[in-house]
């Protein structure tokens, strides 16, 4: 009697979650459906794909032995665009907690290194500086912060700040 409940409660596992769609198949499912994309990802087909070929071209984004370059990046959009869980994105997707934290990290490494080539001030020498920083009262200009650091560094003393 008693082996038998902790049988029951400690043993006795559920089925595991079997779907017909796997995660690329979900994939193919979003490119087919008119709007599915956009509601589920934030994007449309169209980006999508060329957000896909500039990452595999440029950035290196690599197929795995079970997953392609679509999926991985449908996880990263997936997880991303509806702040889904790990949890979730497996279930979705049919694949394992690690291999969703692999693959996606994978992808946004790929996405930093193309932001380095996107994402860029206007000014990158900073000659002119922002009329809301130089009238904000509540700043510390910069350069003396720095320089200050820098005299404390060199010369192994701090300055006392004065404060208003």
């Amino acid at each position: 009697m008693l082996g038998q409940i902790y049988v029951d409660m400690f043993l006795t596992k559920n089925p595991t979650r079997t779907s017909t769609t796997s995660g690329m198949g979900f994939m193919l499912e979003l490119f087919n459906t008119p709007g599915e994309c956009h509601s589920q990802l934030r994007m449309s087909t169209e980006i999508f794909f060329d957000l896909h070929g500039l990452l595999v071209q440029r950035y290196g984004l690599k197929a795995s032995l079970h997953m392609s370059t679509i999926e991985s990046l449908g996880i990263l959009l997936f997880i991303c665009a509806g702040n889904e869980s790990n949890r979730k994105c497996q279930n979705r997707f049919k694949h394992s907690g690690e291999t969703i934290s692999r693959k996606f990290e994978d992808v946004l490494y790929c996405l930093m290194d193309m932001a380095k080539d996107f994402i860029r001030p206007k000014d990158p020498n900073f000659h002119r500086i922002h009329r809301r920083i130089r009238y904000d009262k509540r700043r510390i200009h910069i350069s003396k912060i720095a320089l200050e650091h820098l005299m404390a560094h060199i010369f192994g003393f701090h300055f006392h700040r004065m404060s208003k």
